[in-house]
């Protein structure tokens, strides 16, 4: 959810009520004067919460006790191992390269796998601290879409699934994310997310040039 200005707004008005009664009980003259800076503090809370909302909340000296987040934005290279089998196949597919754009700020994530023959987007997902106590879990639900060209072939058809990734690295700016899937294919799979760009591709091709001249692709 996005925190927005009648957000800060109600919040900082509920508790200027609040203080303002407690003045008053303890003997406390009260005018309307003090009131006055209301609009002006608003908009400072709304400006300082929009700055922490898309930077600030990356600083490595506020991860742990003040922010507890993995910083994952950009572009990852991805290795996928699929259980799925192919039409008119008997083995699984072999291991895919493919890339992961994640777009993210403090209160919102979405991860992009992109494959040459489909991509896939979060639906839903939940950031939350490993229960092994290092690093964090990426929990999500996501729909996949093949190229059109695939399911006239009918050799994919649309999907959902949901997956589980790890950190490894450094909690506050992981190196590696290492996972696993599930879809209502009923097929499974394995995913390690290594190098990463900062800029974020939304096109398979895009993405696989950029990490080709970086010597990583």
């Amino acid at each position: 959810m996005k925190v927005t200005r009648l957000h800060v707004t109600a919040f900082l008005g509920a508790a200027t009520a609040i203080w303002g009664v407690s003045l008053w009980v303890n003997g406390i003259e009260l005018s309307w004067a003090l009131f006055a800076p209301f609009s002006l503090v608003v908009g400072a809370l709304v400006g300082a919460w929009a700055a922490f909302e898309r930077s600030v909340w990356r600083w490595r000296w506020l991860h742990g006790w003040f922010v507890k987040r993995p910083d994952l934005s950009g572009t990852w290279k991805v290795v996928l191992q699929s259980s799925y089998i192919r039409p008119g196949e008997t083995e699984p597919v072999p291991p895919i390269i493919c890339y992961m754009a994640v777009t993210q700020s403090l209160t919102m994530l979405q991860m992009k796998l992109m494959t040459p023959e489909s991509s896939s987007v979060f639906i839903a997902d939940r950031v939350r601290p490993s229960p092994a106590g290092d690093g964090y879990q990426v929990i999500g639900v996501y729909t996949n879409e093949p190229s059109i060209h695939l399911r006239d072939a009918r050799i994919s058809e649309m999907h959902q699934g949901a997956l589980l990734l790890e950190t490894h690295g450094a909690a506050h700016r992981p190196d590696a994310l290492t996972g696993k899937y599930w879809t209502d294919r009923k097929t499974v799979g394995s995913m390690t997310l290594g190098h990463r760009v900062k800029a974020r591709y939304s096109r398979f091709a895009d993405a696989d040039r950029a990490f080709s001249a970086t010597g990583s692709g």
